[in-house]
């Protein structure tokens, strides 16, 4: 927080969850992976589905709040505002992933601001994926809507 401010600093950088992504494509004795708040991103989001795609030994996976659709909120000034620009790339790779895989029975993916399309990928992914006993969606404005805090009140 700066000045009753918490705000993003750095610049992004893919390295890390690319090296991730490519050891997940060959590590066959890791069973639950948690990479919760680490602003992924959509980039990072498709990284992952390219692992997911042929990983066989994970059954657990939890990307909570990882901006894999680019949205993310910060306070400035008392107020919480949406930042970033909605792209549903690594939504859509994740959901082509769950099509695929075979081994995942938990997935959750919390906070990311998937949205409607998002929502809809997932579901159709859903359809066919025999694996998954559990998903867990919550806080992802799925009818697109959400509320902000303006000048210390909720709108």
């Amino acid at each position: 927080f700066e000045g009753g401010s918490r705000v993003t600093k750095g610049t992004y950088d893919a390295t890390g969850i690319n090296a991730i992504a490519d050891a997940l494509r060959v590590n066959a004795s890791l069973t639950s992976l948690s990479m919760e708040s680490n602003r992924i991103g959509a980039e990072g989001g498709v990284a992952i589905a390219d692992a997911l795609r042929v990983n066989a030994s994970l059954t657990s996976v939890s990307l909570t709040n990882n901006k894999l659709c680019g949205l993310w909120s910060e306070f400035e000034g008392g107020s919480r505002v949406t930042k970033g620009t909605y792209d549903a790339t690594g939504i859509n790779a994740i959901a082509d992933a769950l099509r695929v895989n075979a081994s995942l029975t938990s997935l959750s993916m919390e906070s990311n601001r998937i949205g409607a399309e998002g929502g809809v990928a997932i579901a159709d992914a859903l359809r066919v994926n025999a694996s998954l006993t559990s998903v867990s969606l919550t806080n992802n404005k799925l009818c697109g809507l959400w509320s902000e805090f303006e000048g210390g009140s909720r709108v």
